[in-house]
């Protein structure tokens, strides 16, 4: 759950290389941010949940539009 909050911006990037890694060899990697940034740094896909339920499910560009 929002893995890098708190996070100095070194290993912030430390996390976000490791999170690519994993992706980069074709497995998933489900992510809770509340950092857009990080959403479109990181995400090909998002989710947004309200009250505990999905909302809205696509790509990042479609949700933001």
């Amino acid at each position: 759950d929002e893995p890098t909050t708190g996070m100095d911006p070194k290993a912030r990037r430390f996390l976000w290389d490791c999170i690519l890694s994993i992706i980069r060899e074709g497995r998933s990697v489900i992510l809770t941010s509340h950092s857009m940034e990080e959403c479109e740094a990181l995400c090909t896909r998002m989710a947004i949940m309200v009250n505990g339920q999905f909302r809205c499910l696509g790509s990042i560009q479609h949700l933001k539009n």
